[in-house]
């Protein structure tokens, strides 16, 4: 992939979630090969439901897509839950739910604990016995001010990572609509399909779940619009066929187990810079089964040419 979005965490009163419809826009299933901490994954698809039409301006070909899937590379992550000031914390929990780090008897539990807090999260291979017990027992730490303010107490969480795992969402993208005519657009389905056993929730921006997409040549040098209602779905301005604004915003899309979320996106014939030519769509699904758990991240490009007619 030439570039990667990273989505970070996103505050509670700015989640929404958006499911589309089930089983549409799936196409066949990848051939993947592993390699370190990713894994990749490339199919060719040039399925369609029309024929071109004999006014079309281009003609949608040599489509294909490509995975990687961006693997933790350590077996654990320590990560701050709760960032409290003393009265808050005591106002949820009593005082022997809460730890001096300081004070703690083992001395790699204290320091563990102490660099997660230092750092806001710790990740890592290896963890000491004792952690489990520390995080079963108390509810807070204090003792390590991160931040010099008045929010002393911490709360953690210790998430096992797995990182030869597979992906539990795949993605996948197929022309629905090969032919770009000047009043029948082209139309290509973008999809995501959660192949595990528990509810997985997509971070993205305003528009949910694969955001405003734009197909680019391979120099870059020229792009144009994929086309949705953009101000109708999200937080975007839209003038004369290019997005002027977007929300700094986020949502969350859970897919449910076997769910397949898809979104169809136009090729719309005298949008600004459209052109005969190859071209490639790319982004990056960034999803977790809960919030604050370390989330997973898929990168994906779908690659096509625009043939003049």
């Amino acid at each position: 992939m030439r570039r990667r979005t990273l989505l970070t965490g996103v505050a509670a009163g700015l989640l929404s979630g958006c499911v589309g419809s089930p089983g549409a826009g799936s196409g066949p299933e990848p051939t993947g090969s592993t390699s370190g901490g990713t894994t990749t994954s490339t199919t060719t698809n040039d399925g369609t439901t029309t024929a071109v039409p004999p006014d079309a301006r281009y003609a949608v070909t040599n489509f294909s897509v490509e995975t990687e899937k961006v693997a933790p590379t350590v077996k654990y992550a320590l990560e701050t839950t709760k960032v409290y000031s003393r009265e808050a914390a005591l106002a949820e929990v009593d005082a022997s739910d809460i730890a001096v780090v300081s004070e703690l008897s083992d001395p790699d539990v204290r320091e563990t604990i102490a660099a997660a807090i230092r750092n806001g999260k710790l990740r890592t291979d290896d963890v000491p016995a004792g952690l489990d017990d520390a995080l079963e027992r108390y509810a807070f730490f204090t003792g390590v001010n991160a931040d010099g303010g008045t929010h002393t107490h911490y709360g953690l969480k210790l998430y096992r990572l797995s990182p030869s795992s597979s992906p539990q969402l795949r993605f996948d993208a197929r022309p629905v609509d090969r032919g770009v005519a000047p009043d029948d657009p082209g139309e290509i389905a973008f999809a995501v399909t959660n192949e595990g056993e528990t509810t997985q929730e997509i971070f993205s921006g305003t528009v949910p779940p694969f955001g405003v997409l734009r197909a680019e040549t391979r120099d870059a040098d020229r792009r144009f619009l994929l086309w949705r209602d953009y101000e109708e779905e999200g937080c975007a301005q839209v003038e004369n066929g290019r997005v002027r604004a977007v929300c700094d915003i986020g949502k969350l899309t859970p897919v449910e187990p076997g769910e397949t979320v898809t979104k169809r996106y136009e090729l719309r014939p005298g949008i600004p810079g459209m052109e005969f030519g190859s071209y490639v769509v790319d982004g990056t699904l960034s999803y977790s089964s809960e919030m604050q758990e370390p989330s997973t991240e898929v990168e994906w490009s779908v690659n096509f040419a625009l043939e003049a007619r």
